[in-house]
């Protein structure tokens, strides 16, 4: 693509979601496994360990390129997986009935696909829009509510995402409720979906220690990494942080009584039961 048709492209109504369209098309194929989910699904937490367990499983200095930096890793040495992380279809930017409702680019990959309880994120992803991007400036409920980046685009992406399991030659679903239960169990797993079963049960424990909450905001206050991926939006705002709380059923320190009532009622009706998020769970 010439960059006068890429300039064309991004100047016309939902230019942008084409061109990224177009790229995840066109380069997708080159990676050994796609790594996706919703924004503030936890997936940065899943990323790091991944990084560290990469430069240390394969000899790598600590500062060859930035832990979070997965596919730059994998460039320094053979034999490190190709992963490839991304938002697919922008889920959280548009409206429930402007996703995309099938998969078939995906037709012959390796799809880790994480997700976490709807609530959690819905709580986590509006201090993203507010304190850190600042592209939303309403309150807690209004953004549950909004046709642009409300619950009902996260429930309808994970519906599609369900409903099109099928279609990747192999896909892995992860709950960050069960990568925090047991984090070596679930990195051992996804380590073995992209062809490294062979790392040893120490390295995934020190690497699980290393990378616990307290380390990972104590590198996002100190600015360390050499990523602007982990790095808070204002260094005075706790809410603000990347690293936030990470506390599975943290929306109920936040949201009213009549919002949780909301989403519940749109999970009751449009999730499916296979993610296991029961509404009724205490």
């Amino acid at each position: 693509m010439n960059a006068v048709f890429r300039r064309a492209l991004l100047a016309s109504p939902g230019g942008y979601f084409l061109l990224a369209a177009w790229r995840n098309h066109r380069f997708r194929h080159r990676y050994d496994a796609m790594l996706l989910s919703y924004p503030k699904s936890g997936r940065t937490w899943l990323r790091m360990m991944l990084g560290r367990i990469f430069q240390d499983h394969f000899g790598l200095a600590r500062d060859a390129a930035p832990p979070l930096e997965l596919l730059a890793l994998a460039r320094q040495k053979p034999g490190i997986p190709r992963i490839q992380v991304a938002h697919d279809d922008m889920p959280h930017l548009r409206r429930a009935e402007e996703l995309q409702t099938g998969r078939k680019e995906y037709r012959g990959c390796r799809v880790v696909f994480m997700v976490r309880d709807p609530r959690d994120v819905m709580v986590s992803n509006f201090f993203q829009a507010s304190r850190r991007d600042r592209y939303f400036n309403g309150t807690l409920s209004q953004f549950l509510r909004s046709s642009q980046y409300g619950c009902a685009g996260l429930l309808r992406y994970m519906a599609i995402w369900d409903a099109n399991r099928h279609v990747p030659a192999a896909f892995l679903c992860i709950r960050y409720e069960d990568l925090q239960a047991d984090p070596a169990a679930r990195l051992r797993e996804v380590l073995s979906f992209v062809g490294l079963p062979d790392v040893p049960d120490a390295l995934v424990s020190r690497i699980v220690s290393e990378c616990s909450f307290g380390n990972m905001r104590r590198l996002e206050e100190e600015g360390s990494l050499g990523s602007g991926r982990l790095r808070a939006g204002d260094s005075a705002d706790p809410e603000s942080f990347k690293v936030r709380r990470g506390k599975v059923g943290g929306f109920r320190d936040y949201l009213a009584p009549a919002d949780v009532q909301y989403i519940e009622e749109l999970m009751r009706r449009e999730l499916p039961p296979s993610y296991g998020y029961d509404p009724h769970r205490k």
